[in-house]
C-alpha cells in the first residue's frame, strides 16, 4: 500500500483557471509544487520540457520533462519525468527508454529507478490524477518501477 502524503497546491491560481487537462498542465503544477524535489530529498530545476532525441540502441525518444537536481553532498542527478492524462496510460517502454535516454545523453550524471513507495500517495483537492514516472540511477540501481501520483 502507498503512503499517502498531504502537500498545499501552491500553483498559482491565475495557471490554476485556465490549465486544460492534459499532460502539460501536470507537468506545470510538478514545477509549481516542487513534487520532485519534495519526494526524492533532492534539490531539482527543470531542464528541459519534450526532450527529444536520437539514443543509439533505440533510434529517436521523447520524454516529456528533465530534471537535474543536487544532493547535500553534492552528488548531480538526472530525473525523466513522464505525464500522463486522466485517460492515458504509462508503458513500461516509455519508463525504460527514459532510462536509456539518461545514460546516453547524461552520462556523468546519477539516476536510479524509483519504486512505487518511494514517493507514496500525493493528495489534492484540485482534481488533477497525473501519472509520474521520475527516475535517476545509482550505482546499485533499484528493480525497476513507476510511480503514480493521485488526486
Amino acid at each position: 500500500m502507498l503512503a499517502e502524503t498531504k502537500l498545499p497546491d501552491a500553483t498559482p491560481g491565475i495557471i490554476e483557471k485556465f490549465a486544460l487537462n492534459d499532460e502539460q498542465a501536470i507537468l506545470a503544477k510538478i514545477r509549481y509544487n516542487r513534487l520532485i524535489d519534495i519526494f526524492t530529498g533532492i534539490t531539482c530545476y527543470s531542464l528541459q520540457s519534450h526532450l527529444r532525441t536520437n539514443v543509439p540502441s533505440l533510434g529517436q525518444v521523447e520524454t516529456d520533462e528533465i530534471y537535474i537536481g543536487l544532493d547535500k553532498r553534492g552528488a548531480q542527478y538526472v530525473f525523466p519525468v513522464q505525464a500522463k492524462g486522466p485517460r492515458e496510460k504509462l508503458g513500461i517502454v516509455q519508463i525504460d527508454q527514459d532510462f536509456e535516454l539518461c545514460a546516453t545523453k547524461f552520462p556523468e550524471l546519477n539516476y536510479y529507478r524509483l519504486k512505487p513507495e518511494d514517493l507514496g500517495r500525493l493528495t489534492r483537492s484540485t482534481g488533477w490524477n497525473p501519472a509520474l514516472a521520475a527516475a535517476c540511477k545509482d550505482k546499485k540501481p533499484a528493480p525497476l518501477g513507476h510511480t503514480k501520483v493521485f488526486a
